[in-house]
């Protein structure tokens, strides 16, 4: 009894060896992907080193024309949260990459994120929004 045993122990133990495993190639952990359909939340220092970086594909300000006129994120494409449904091409294909929403303080971006995540895109809140940015000093249009 006790060789089939043994026998079942060698086979399970060659079989999760990992020796005919391909290697892995190591990934850059500065570039993790976030999974379609996600959403998470970034504060103005967080965005302003993104935009720095360059990686910021697309910045939507979700507030009226007029606040967006009154002063907005350098690069930002004003689409008011009212709109956001009829001007959804604007935004792109869900699959063209990461998405970043600002309002003024962070509940209309909260509100665009959850919509555009459920059509499936890959959203940034930026939380304490326009208000915060410009409190911290960083530039506006």
């Amino acid at each position: 009894m006790a060789r089939p045993l043994v026998l079942v122990a060698v086979l399970l133990l060659t079989a999760c060896s990992g020796s005919d495993a391909p290697a892995t190639p190591p990934t850059d952990k500065t570039e993790v992907a976030a999974p379609a359909g996600s959403r998470s939340d970034i504060d103005v220092t967080a965005l302003k080193a993104a935009l720095d970086a360059g990686t910021v594909r697309k910045l939507i300000d979700v507030r009226t024309e007029g606040e967006y006129r009154g002063g907005h994120v350098a690069g930002a494409i004003n689409i008011p949260l009212s709109d956001l449904p009829r001007r959804r091409n604007e935004v792109g294909a869900p699959g063209d990459g990461v998405v970043h929403v600002i309002c003024q303080v962070g509940g209309r971006s909260s509100a665009a994120a959850d919509s555009l995540v459920k059509d499936g895109f890959t959203v940034v809140n930026v939380l304490g929004g326009t208000g915060q940015w410009k409190a911290a000093g960083y530039p506006v249009e």
